[in-house]
C-alpha cells in the first residue's frame, strides 16, 4: 500500500482536530473549542473553518466586532465563503443593519443559489422594509429551489392573504399539506386565512391538527386557546392552558394567556401566581403589570393597582408609546383612585384593556 504524503497527513490531523473543537461547541465547552481552532489557525492561517468556529464563539460571547473580524478573514476560503456571509448577515441583523444584511445574503445567493434559508432571511428583511413584491419574489425563488421549504410558504401565504389573493394562499398551503403533512405552522398558516374568512370552526380544527403535531408548540397553543375563548368556550381555553402549562412551566406566553383567562373567571389568586415572575421578564413585564393592577383594583386595593399600572407603563413601554396620554399615570393629581380611574377611562376610550392587550401579546399579534 502507497504511504501517505506529508500533505495528507496534515490534512488528516486538521480535520481531527476540526472534529475535536466542533465537539467542544456541542457541548458549550468554548474556552476549549477557542484553544483548538487558535492552534489549528496557527498552523494553518488559512483555515476558514477555523476562523469560523471563533466567529461563532465571539458571537456568543456577545463580541459582534471580534466576530465579524474572523468572518472577514474566512472570506478568503473559497470553502468557507457563504458561511461566513451568512454569519456577517447574522451580525448586522442584530445589529439592526437591515441593508448591510440583505448585503451579505444576497452575495450568499449569488454565491450558492440553493441557499435556501438566506432567501427566506432575505424575504423577511424586506418584508422588515415593507417591501412586499422583492419579499414576494425571493420566496418563490426558494421555493423553486425547495418546494418543502415550510417557513418560505408561510411566509408567502402572509403576502398572498394581505394582498387580496386568498384562494391562492389557500392552494398554497393545500400543495404544502401535501408535501409536508406533519408541519403543524401549516395548519396554523390556514387556520388564520380561515379565521379572516369568518369560518371559526375550521379554523378551531386545523389549530387543533397543529397541537396535536406538535404537543409543546406555545404559538399554536395560544392561537386555539385565543380562538376558543373569542367563539365563548373560555372553559375550554383554561383547560387547554392549564394542562399545557402544568407540562410545560417555562412557556411564557402561554402561562399569561391563562392568567389572563383566569382574571375573567375571578381566580385571582391562581392569575397572581403565574403572573408575578413574568415581571422580571423583559417581553412580558409590561402586560403581567398590567394584569396584576387589574387584579388589584378588582379586588378593592387601587394603590397596589397604581404601583402596577405605573410599572407597566416604565421606559420602552410600547402601549405608553402608541399613547402617549397614559403618562396620567406618573403623577398622582389628587388620590390614587382618582388617578387610576382616569388612567382606565382613558384605556376604555382607545378600546384598550389590559386583557386585550395581554391577549395581544400573549398571541405575538
Amino acid at each position: 500500500m502507497k504511504a501517505g504524503t506529508p500533505a495528507d497527513s496534515r490534512k488528516k490531523q486538521l480535520r481531527q482536530r476540526l472534529r475535536t473543537a466542533r465537539n467542544f461547541m456541542k457541548t458549550q465547552e468554548f474556552n476549549q473549542a477557542e484553544a483548538v481552532f487558535a492552534r489549528i489557525l496557527k498552523n494553518d492561517p488559512g483555515s476558514g473553518a477555523a476562523s469560523l468556529g471563533l466567529a461563532e464563539i465571539a458571537a456568543r460571547r456577545d463580541d459582534p466586532e471580534t466576530s465579524r473580524r474572523y468572518c472577514e478573514q474566512a472570506l478568503e476560503d473559497p470553502d468557507s465563503r457563504v458561511q461566513a456571509l451568512l454569519m456577517l448577515a447574522r451580525i448586522a441583523r442584530q445589529q439592526e443593519d437591515p441593508d448591510r444584511s440583505l448585503g451579505y445574503l444576497t452575495q450568499a445567493v449569488e454565491i450558492d443559489p440553493t441557499q435556501v434559508n438566506a432567501r427566506v432571511q432575505a424575504a423577511k428583511l424586506h418584508l422588515g422594509k415593507e417591501q412586499a413584491g422583492p419579499a414576494e419574489q425571493t420566496l418563490r425563488d426558494a421555493l423553486m429551489y425547495n418546494p418543502q421549504s415550510v417557513e418560505a410558504a408561510v411566509l408567502l401565504t402572509g403576502i398572498l392573504a394581505r394582498t387580496g389573493r386568498e384562494e391562492e394562499a389557500f392552494a398554497l398551503l393545500e400543495n404544502m399539506l401535501i408535501r409536508v403533512p406533519d408541519a403543524g405552522v401549516l395548519y396554523q398558516a390556514r387556520a388564520r386565512l380561515l379565521v379572516q374568512q369568518q369560518r371559526p370552526a375550521e379554523a378551531i380544527a386545523d389549530l387543533q391538527k397543529a397541537v396535536d403535531l406538535a404537543p409543546d408548540h406555545t404559538r399554536a397553543v395560544v392561537q386555539l386557546a385565543g380562538l376558543l375563548t373569542d367563539q365563548g368556550r373560555a372553559s375550554e381555553a383554561v383547560t387547554l392552558l392549564q394542562a399545557f402549562v402544568k407540562e410545560n412551566p417555562d412557556k411564557k406566553r402561554a402561562r399569561l394567556m391563562l392568567a389572563r383567562l383566569l382574571l375573567e373567571e375571578k381566580a385571582y389568586e391562581q392569575a397572581r401566581s403565574l403572573l408575578h415572575d413574568l415581571t422580571g421578564n423583559r417581553a412580558f413585564s409590561e402586560p403581567a403589570h398590567l394584569l396584576l393592577g387589574e387584579i388589584f383594583w378588582r379586588n378593592g386595593h387601587p394603590d397596589l393597582a397604581y404601583e402596577e399600572y405605573r410599572a407597566a407603563l416604565l421606559k420602552g413601554s410600547k402601549l405608553l408609546a402608541a399613547h402617549p396620554e397614559l403618562a396620567v399615570i406618573h403623577t398622582v393629581k389628587t388620590d390614587v383612585t382618582a388617578t387610576v380611574t382616569e388612567f382606565k377611562k382613558i384605556l376604555e376610550e382607545k378600546g384598550i384593556s389590559p386583557m386585550a392587550w395581554s391577549m395581544a401579546r400573549a398571541t405575538g399579534e
